[in-house]
């Protein structure tokens, strides 16, 4: 399986809900890749740690923050690995 994107953002991304969506595609949008996507989890004050490390990525950075994971981004398959992981 290829490594998951790690993508650092300073502002939270612009993301709509389940229900939100649905009602988006239903209008028929003059383009489908303007809809933001689905926030499909949120979890605040986390610290995360990478085995093994992610070059670029200090550990000052990941110490204490935000996750936000979309469909853009998360794979649905990887999403119950990801909540167990966040939840121990």
């Amino acid at each position: 399986m290829p490594p998951a994107s790690i993508i650092l953002i300073s502002a939270p991304p612009t993301t709509v809900t389940l229900e939100e969506h649905q009602q988006l595609v239903q209008s028929t949008p003059a383009s489908f890749s303007e809809i933001p996507p689905v926030l499909r989890l949120r979890q605040d004050d986390v610290s995360i740690e990478f085995e093994p490390a992610v070059e670029d990525i200090t550990a000052e950075e990941l110490s204490k923050g935000t996750l936000y994971i979309t469909e853009r981004y998360a794979l649905p398959s990887l999403l119950p690995e990801i909540c167990r992981a966040i939840f121990r």
